[in-house]
């Protein structure tokens, strides 16, 4: 590849994991990061928190830039909205321009939550009607990319498990020693396995395939479920799994569906994606094969 693929967001995981995804692919691949010292280490110094520097890119051309770095946390953009806007449209608008006036195809990371969860697997093109604040700034940042260029793609992502995931790491652990878990009755999701994710993100950047999709299984699960699913996979009894029901969202009522329909890339990128059961059982193995003290995801 003549030019390299950019990933804003280089450190996190699922940027380091499209990252290594892009590199299997023969693209020379740079990293964004917002750590101390990131230029020392090879990254393109980026913080999206904070102003762009003027200068930030002047000169350098990528092939693709994949759009990872967010605040995704949703109760961290409910209690901050303005703050995390800056960061999830505003900068991500900005940064957006810079590169698409340089040619480069973009790919924006957004999420299932641009729907209200009201309808069993909406399609790539029914309307956004997001619920939460996380929701209706990613449906904006998906709309702020479309203006910039053409030359752009949308990727929707449900729940994306793996091994270093703060709650699936939780269980696990309680599961393992025998303690009881508590995961929410009333709250669905729909899951991928990390890697699946970096995949399908870097085939799409590969392929320049413009407009939207859908990444998600077919199924809606209880984050009980969930759980239940990881512990027939650890063996540990199914009456550990307690239920606790999650506090309404934005407007007191609870989405009912997660799963979205992935048409589109089962057609054109003939990507399937996994149950519940395959992607748990891929994760476990994953982290089986890890050393102990690596870094994981």
């Amino acid at each position: 590849m003549d030019l390299p693929a950019l990933i804003v967001g280089g450190d996190s995981t699922i940027g380091r994991a499209v990252g290594r995804c892009l590199e299997g692919r023969g693209f020379a691949v740079e990293r964004t990061s917002r750590r101390a010292g990131a230029a020392a280490a090879g990254r393109v110094e980026l913080d999206l928190a904070r102003e762009l520097d003027p200068g930030l890119l002047a000169g350098r051309r990528f092939s693709v830039a994949v759009f990872c770095a967010a605040v995704a946390s949703q109760e961290a953009c409910r209690a901050d909205p303005a703050g995390s806007r800056e960061v999830n449209v505003v900068r991500t608008a900005q940064l957006a321009r810079r590169l698409a006036d340089g040619g480069t195809f973009l790919v924006h990371l957004s999420t299932n939550l641009v729907f209200d969860g009201s309808r069993p697997h909406p399609a790539e093109d029914d309307a956004a009607c997001p619920r939460t604040e996380y929701g209706r700034q990613k449906a904006e940042a998906e709309e702020a990319v479309r203006r910039c260029t053409a030359q752009s793609a949308v990727i929707r992502l449900t729940k994306v498990l793996h091994g270093n995931l703060p709650l699936l790491a939780a269980w696990r652990r309680d599961l393992g020693a025998g303690r009881p878990v508590r995961a929410f009755g009333n709250v669905p999701c729909s899951v991928l396995e990390l890697g699946a994710a970096a995949d399908g993100i870097a085939l799409v950047a590969a392929r320049r395939a413009r407009g939207v999709w859908h990444f998600s299984n077919a199924e809606d699960i209880r984050y009980t479920g969930l759980a239940a699913a990881l512990a027939r996979r650890l063996n540990a009894p199914a009456g550990l799994v307690r239920a606790a029901e999650g506090a309404g969202g934005e407007g007191g009522s609870q989405a009912r569906f997660a799963a979205l329909g992935a048409r589109r890339a089962a057609g054109e990128l003939c990507i399937q994606f996994h149950d519940t059961a395959s992607v748990i059982r891929a994760v476990v193995a994953a982290d089986a094969r890890a050393p102990v003290g690596a870094g994981r995801g």
